[in-house]
């Protein structure tokens, strides 16, 4: 759902808005989440639910309701927490087209820790 702008650029000393990207859902995921889907803390922008499971070591879906994931369409960034442990998060969509997040350390290993997420698609 893209937001309304305004255009005021034939108004003098106004600002003309432009479409910017918005975040159109969020996640925290504890690495302690189950292996079926569940609701953690989160946001989606259509009010449906916020929902994580773990996969496998170090791998995670990430699911919001009503959401179609796009990746041609969205950005989709991951952050994992400690971030003294150098880990770098990877995202993907899973065959169900939820967001696959894969955490992986300095030597490459697969590890569980905390992360959030966020989706931002072009308005």
């Amino acid at each position: 759902m893209a937001p309304q702008v305004e255009d005021h650029s034939s108004s003098p000393g106004r600002l003309t808005l432009e479409p910017r990207n918005v975040i159109q859902a969020y996640a925290s995921v504890d690495p302690e989440v189950g292996s079926e889907f569940g609701p953690i803390a989160g946001f989606n922008c259509t009010g449906g639910s916020v929902e994580a499971r773990r996969v496998s070591r170090g791998r995670y879906e990430v699911r919001w309701g009503g959401i179609e994931l796009d990746p041609t369409q969205a950005s989709t960034g991951a952050y994992a927490m400690p971030a003294q442990r150098s880990l770098t998060p990877i995202a993907g969509t899973s065959e169900t087209n939820d967001l696959l997040i894969t955490l992986i350390d300095r030597s490459g290993a697969q590890v569980d820790e905390s992360f959030s997420v966020s989706y931002v698609a072009v308005a």
